[in-house]
């Protein structure tokens, strides 16, 4: 019986040797039991999140438009954006510019799916 192979993820937009923004793999845990619109039996491919550089000013989140992509919701929480994307991630208007854009900030998006991937690696 081989022994699992035990190493690092990253969730990379940019090169940065420098360390900073990190998400440890209990917070990448808090992120899968923090999303609001998911319900188990739900499609997984319908849920994204984009993560923040940093927490965005209040009054940048205000100006966020909720009916932006009519079908679609999202919750921002902290320096996560749980996206429920009714329709796929190719049709939302909800994309990674636009809440770049508005809330003056850098993210990074993921699905679902491999965000839990990752969360799955680091319990091994």
């Amino acid at each position: 019986m081989t022994e699992p192979v035990r190493g690092w993820a990253a969730f990379l937009r940019g090169i940065n040797v420098g360390g900073k923004h990190k998400l440890p793999m209990p917070e990448l845990r808090e992120v899968l039991a923090g999303n609001p619109f998911f319900a188990e039996g739900a499609d997984e491919e319908a849920f994204h999140v984009p993560f923040l550089v940093g927490e965005p000013d209040p009054a940048a989140a205000a100006a966020l438009d909720f009916e932006r992509s009519p079908g679609d919701a999202y919750a921002l929480r902290g320096r996560e954006i749980y996206l429920h994307l009714r329709h796929g991630a190719a049709r939302t208007r909800l994309t990674n510019a636009y809440f770049d854009r508005v809330l003056r900030t850098t993210s990074t998006g993921r699905s679902w799916r491999t965000i839990r991937a990752v969360a799955d690696m680091g319990e091994d």
